[in-house]
């Protein structure tokens, strides 16, 4: 019995160990496979408010619309010459305190980078901030003024699908960063 129950052991060791040597294995070619990318957010082409909730300010419901140029570049010179846009959409889930007068937002985010090499979508919980200025103009739905500080004022996490060209097949995450300006880090891996 005792040599049995040894065998059991022996054996029960062999395979896990052959199961994290595959795993092992298969963290490194997913490693190979990866695509990292930092996408610069350069400027606001557009934006909208669209006050769904008809009450003549930005409360839960209502949503934000934008587009942005983007650069495949980073550093100081990176939006020169902007290669890309990103097409956000934010829809308000929750208020939360503001600043002198103005307010922040928790949304349901999602948007998509269209570059010239494929396309990517991106979900996750995000953040608006509204200064007061802003504010007093968003009386009904329509065109408004935001700044990039105002659609990426936190950092935060969101999913990767690719939906397109060399992005076909690739999920991933993404951090996105504010600054000047603010910056998509993005890691993708080969699922397909």
């Amino acid at each position: 019995m005792r040599r049995f129950l040894a065998a059991m052991v022996v054996g029960s060791l062999l395979v896990t160990a052959a199961c994290s040597r595959q795993q092992g294995s298969n963290l490194a070619e997913e490693e190979a496979t990866a695509k990292n990318l930092n996408l610069s957010l350069c400027d606001v082409q557009s934006a909208r408010f669209d006050d769904d909730t008809a009450d003549g300010k930005p409360s839960v419901g209502d949503g934000f619309t934008y587009v942005i140029k983007v650069s495949t570049k980073s550093g100081p010179k990176a939006c020169d010459v902007p290669q890309g846009q990103f097409f956000g959409v934010e829809e308000i889930v929750q208020e939360m305190p503001g600043d002198q007068g103005g307010k922040s937002f928790l949304t349901n985010f999602q948007g998509t980078f269209m570059l010239p090499d494929g396309n990517m979508q991106l979900r996750s919980m995000g953040y608006v901030s509204v200064q007061a200025a802003e504010m007093a103009q968003m009386k009904r739905s329509g065109p408004v003024a935001m700044g990039l500080g105002d659609l990426f004022p936190k950092q935060h996490e969101a999913s990767v699908i690719g939906q397109g060209g060399s992005f076909t097949g690739y999920l991933g995450t993404a951090v996105l960063v504010p600054g000047q300006p603010p910056v998509a880090q993005i890691k993708l891996f080969k699922r397909f």
